[in-house]
């Protein structure tokens, strides 16, 4: 444990880190890692474990900054594009795609990295959004908004639209589109 410690990776951010996930798209040089902190902020890093000894990681300056009003509660990168969901207590989710990575790595270090990204969409919700995840290869965005007995489901290919699927506990799967 001693030596992983040792070997980890360290990305500072100016407020705590609430969530993070990790990007599997291939196509940025180096994978990302997001990381939802308790400012508001979403901060990324790139990171190399190509090394044996160390893993290198280097946090992106951003272009356009990603920024809620309340702390970040979850983020979540899909897994077949370069969009990244984040959530805040404030009610809304941010779709961003990173467009572009450039991280200039030399030996254990990168020397500069930066990051394009471009607001795909704001979504506003009832409530906090405490957790989300992408189904069906990034299809879909599922939330989970508090103290509401339902999932909102939002097609990303379909101009997000909304479907709510009740959590009633009834047995049944009730759909309640809006």
């Amino acid at each position: 444990a001693q030596t992983a410690v040792k070997n980890a990776a360290r990305v500072r951010c100016e407020a705590p880190v609430i969530s993070i996930a990790m990007s599997s798209d291939a196509a940025h040089s180096y994978p990302l890692v997001a990381a939802g902190c308790m400012d508001g902020t979403v901060q990324l890093a790139s990171y190399d474990t190509s090394s044996s000894s160390k893993v290198a990681a280097q946090a992106l300056s951003l272009d356009r900054p990603i920024q809620h009003t309340k702390y970040v509660r979850s983020v979540a990168f899909a897994p077949s594009s370069s969009i990244l969901a984040s959530s805040s207590a404030d009610g809304t989710v941010r779709l961003t795609k990173i467009t572009s990575v450039s991280s200039a790595f030399s030996g254990d270090y990168f020397e500069k990295a930066s990051a394009e990204t471009q607001e795909i969409k704001t979504l506003h919700l009832s409530g906090a959004v405490e957790a989300m995840c992408f189904l069906e290869g990034g299809k879909i965005l599922c939330c989970y908004v508090r103290n509401t007995s339902y999932l909102s489901y939002f097609d990303l290919e379909d101009g997000c639209k909304l479907t709510k699927y009740s959590l009633n506990g009834s047995g049944e799967c009730v759909f309640l589109f809006v």
